[in-house]
């Protein structure tokens, strides 16, 4: 009788545990998506901060993970937009590497 009642033990403390770890492990899925809506939208409003203070008609777009598009018509300075960039990401606190093309329409460049 001893002996079954050990085995029903394990067996119930190995439930438990399997279903501690599955909760915990969605929890942390969760915690970890809120983080990176966080971050995406922390970027997106640097961004549309930089566009904005170029020009006035200023979209971003999310083309993927970590690349960024951000339509503008306006003359722009490779210098100063990286600039303007540095700024906002320090005032929010974020630091990231970065790589920024200005693409040139009119003579199908990129700087």
């Amino acid at each position: 009788m001893n002996n079954k009642h050990l085995k029903s033990m394990i067996v119930f403390g190995t439930v438990v545990l399997t279903a501690l770890c599955i909760v915990q492990m969605y929890w942390f899925r969760k915690a970890f998506d809120v983080e990176e809506r966080q971050f995406d939208h922390s970027i997106q409003i640097a961004l549309l901060n930089v566009a904005d203070s170029v020009s006035a008609n200023a979209e971003v777009k999310k083309l993927s993970s970590n690349f960024y598009f951000v339509a503008t018509e306006a003359a722009l300075n490779d210098q100063a937009v990286d600039s303007l960039l540095k700024n906002e990401l320090l005032k929010r606190n974020l630091q990231v590497d970065y790589e920024l093309g200005i693409y040139n329409a009119d003579d199908d460049t990129l700087v």
